[in-house]
């Protein structure tokens, strides 16, 4: 309730937030809402709110409502320090620009390994030691800073808390998309390997080698996801465990869905690939059916376990634009590609009469005789 809302927010007005003080606040509300809740049997929702804004108009009626004690509240009063919207940002940004680094380098430094296990070049070896270096100089930092940089420690004022609770949602949500693409990327990589092998019949070593041409993207993207994770971690552990666990949840559950959802699409597609004349235009379908589900979850499921669901971005909604009608201009010109490709590899030769050489020993003439035409010359 916004009215209930409002009163929380006037009564630890000069009051620093931490998660003993972020506690009672959720304590005080539900108090206040079981006490509405119980005068709207007697009276109007107008009397009942004026009756919670008269009789627990100070912290310390509202706190002994939910229980606690004169003195729990002098404490949460008292402790006037507290950090100022500005001075978090700089905190944050501090903390941002270490995870940034530690995720890219922690990145390069898997696929260098990688590299080396795949090809035997001790090449590898110097850019797995260059970016180590920095990898492990920002994970001991982000040590430090979770030392210094605790909830409990750094005790938000109003707008700080603000600022952080927008942040928390925003790398919740980001993570969500994030992971979103990764899953839709892997499996577009390994369902266009597996109809490569099966349609135009390619060996093996070329689609390793077309996957790992694609390589970079997953890269990509799995920086992302794990920029975000750490980014949302940082942020979700001022968060009380009930919270946490309940954003877990609805996280692996979304992800198994849509898991089991690619396992379901692939494996059909793949067992009727010879009764289907256009592979691809399904499968294509299929990833706009699929990111449909993750803009109705966005949608319903989503605004469950973040405080603020949607927020209006002109700046992103016209790069989305320009980017979806880029890429929609590029599809349309590849539309030929799509009608003929499945033709083309569905013919595994092109099928000519054998070529006839004679030679005539009394003129010393060489006759070819091909499908269309015959060529005669003399030796």
């Amino acid at each position: 309730m916004k009215d209930i809302d409002s009163i929380i927010q006037i009564l630890f007005e000069n009051t620093a937030h931490t998660k003993k003080t972020d506690k009672a606040r959720n304590d005080i509300k539900e108090a206040l809402k079981k006490q509405f809740e119980k005068e709207l049997k007697n009276h109007n929702s107008i009397q009942a709110m004026g009756f919670i804004m008269t009789k627990y108009d100070t912290l310390e009626k509202a706190g002994e409502l939910a229980g606690y004690s004169k003195d729990d509240i002098k404490a949460w009063k008292d402790d006037k320090h507290s950090v100022s919207k500005k001075e978090f940002q700089k905190i944050v940004r501090k903390v941002r620009w270490n995870i940034y680094i530690f995720a890219m380098g922690l990145i390069f430094c898997i696929v260098s390994v990688a590299n080396l296990m795949l090809f035997s070049d001790l090449f590898y070896l110097v850019p797995m030691i260059v970016f180590a270096i920095p990898t492990i100089v920002c994970f001991r930092k982000g040590k430090k800073y979770k030392a210094i940089y605790d909830y409990e420690h750094l005790k938000l004022s109003t707008e700080a808390y603000e600022f952080y609770q927008l942040l928390s949602d925003r790398y919740s949500k980001r993570l969500l998309n994030s992971v979103y693409i990764l899953i839709v990327g892997f499996f577009v990589l390994l369902f266009s390997g597996i109809t490569f092998r099966i349609q135009a019949k390619s060996k093996p070593g070329e689609i390793v080698q077309i996957i790992w041409m694609n390589i970079p993207i997953i890269e990509f993207v799995t920086y992302l996801v794990l920029k975000n994770s750490l980014c949302r971690k940082w942020f979700w552990d001022y968060k009380e465990k009930q919270i946490q666990e309940k954003y877990i949840k609805s996280f692996l559950k979304v992800i198994c869905v849509f898991v089991l959802y690619w396992i379901l699409v692939s494996g059909l597609l793949l067992l009727l690939h010879s009764k289907i004349e256009f592979l691809n235009n399904y499968f294509f379908a299929a990833v706009i059916l699929y990111f449909v589900g993750c803009f109705v979850y966005n949608l319903t499921e989503r605004k469950k376990i973040v405080k603020t669901n949607l927020v209006r971005n002109k700046r992103r909604i016209v790069f989305i634009g320009i980017l979806v009608v880029a890429v929609s201009a590029y599809e349309l010109m590849q539309t030929g590609s799509w009608l003929i490709q499945p033709y083309v590899s569905s013919v595994p030769r092109v099928s000519h009469k054998e070529d006839k050489i004679k030679y005539n020993d009394d003129n010393g003439v060489y006759t070819i005789t091909t499908e269309k035409r015959i060529l005669r010359f003399s030796s």
